[in-house]
């Protein structure tokens, strides 16, 4: 695989156009990320893929491209400056007016103070997010934003309202080909981990067993 992103992108350079140039700096980045964790290479990659989108007037790309940082920024430990970042994007996200990516730096914003112990705000920017998953009848957005809320849950020592958020979002994933993010599974398996031994096993199994039977759409009810 790198081979070939390597090729794309020493041609896409000879072509001279900003465009296909952003395209193919974008899959290096993810290659860089996700295939080899070298995140400072992947950082660099993305801001001049999105320096490429904005030389080509594609200021939603080069949006998309920084929230992308965003979530590297997140996957590599550097929470204050994720949640710095996604916090200068707030006001071009609302000008250009991009749903989906709105929805994503918010979930991202949520699990950045989450780690930082910002509970308050992390609970905001993530029921704002789950409202836009509901608008948009994106049911894997609505999962992204439970396990999330669940772990705000938690932090707030309401274990058995996390359970129960939990389990709602594991019977929706049970039940579909949704696969989590990495940074979203990260966050969720390490407050797993950490809640779990806080709740006596009766306990954790009757709220996990009503978790279970809730809807999505009950459980982001219980989370809010």
């Amino acid at each position: 695989m790198r081979p070939l992103v390597e090729e794309a992108l020493t041609r896409a350079r000879a072509l001279e156009d900003d465009y296909t140039l952003a395209g193919a700096l974008a899959a290096k980045a993810e290659l860089l990320v996700g295939g080899d964790a070298d995140y400072q290479g992947a950082f660099a990659t993305y801001e001049e893929a999105a320096a490429a989108y904005e030389r080509a007037g594609d200021r939603t790309g080069a949006a998309r491209m920084r929230t992308n940082l965003a979530e590297g920024l997140l996957l590599a430990g550097d929470h204050a400056a994720s949640v710095s970042l996604l916090r200068h994007l707030a006001p071009e996200m609302r000008e250009l007016g991009l749903r989906d990516v709105e929805f994503t730096r918010l979930r991202l914003l949520g699990l950045g103070l989450l780690c930082a112990g910002e509970l308050e705000e992390a609970q905001g920017a993530l029921t704002e997010a789950v409202g836009l998953t509901l608008e948009l009848e994106d049911r894997k957005g609505t999962v992204d934003c439970l396990l999330a809320l669940g772990a705000v849950a938690a932090e707030r020592s309401e274990l058995a309202l996390a359970a129960r958020v939990w389990a709602a979002a594991e019977r929706e994933l049970d039940a579909s080909p949704y696969q989590l993010y990495p940074v979203d599974r990260l966050a969720y398996e390490r407050s797993l981990a950490s809640t779990r031994p806080q709740l006596a096993d009766k306990a954790w199994d009757e709220a996990w067993a009503e978790g279970r039977r809730l809807s999505l759409e009950e459980a982001v009810a219980e989370a809010l």
